[in-house]
């Protein structure tokens, strides 16, 4: 029983001392003299402890994997709820009820009036609306756009193709 606690310990031992980045032929020379056994036998210890660190290794390597996954749950989480918030607040501006607080100046002093979001106000988020759904048009380049507006054209004879080549080339 001694024996087995003994081995447990000695193969800890050398674990931590991998861990620490010590090399085997140290790990070797150091505890040759000191538990008095073979280098073989050492060797087979540090098999032994590698197994171990490898072990805890991957087992950390599991905890991170996990709290990087709730991470980036969680700012997901909170992206895609400040996004609904901010879409819920440009609605209710272009809705007109989002009451915004101006401060005016008065020769008497200042005062805080409730208002109504303007036309402008409206407009603007309504834009940005727009501009977070992709409704607008990508830039698409100028060759691609004379190519989408040209029109269909069936070509019945080769007078057509004439005419049509000529009021293409007009300014």
């Amino acid at each position: 029983m001694s024996n087995q606690i003994q081995l447990q310990q000695r193969i800890r031992h050398i674990a931590e001392e991998l861990e620490k980045g010590v090399s085997n032929a140290e790990i070797t020379a150091a505890c040759s003299s000191l538990w008095n056994i073979s280098d073989r036998t050492i060797r087979t210890y540090i098999s032994l402890a590698k197994d171990l660190v490898m072990g805890k290794l991957k087992q950390m390597d599991a905890v991170i994997e996990a709290v990087r996954g709730s991470v980036i749950a969680e700012e997901a989480e909170q992206n895609l709820r400040s996004n609904i918030e901010l879409e819920s607040k440009l609605v209710s501006i272009i809705e007109g009820k989002l009451e915004v607080e101006k401060i005016v100046n008065k020769p008497g002093g200042t005062t805080e009036v409730q208002s109504k979001p303007t036309p402008s106000h409206v407009l603007k988020a309504i834009d940005i609306i727009w501009k977070r759904r992709g409704v607008y048009k990508q830039n698409i380049p100028e060759e691609k756009t004379k190519e989408l507006r040209l029109p269909n054209i069936v070509i019945n004879s080769e007078k057509d193709k004439q005419l049509i080549e000529q009021i293409f080339k007009l300014p």
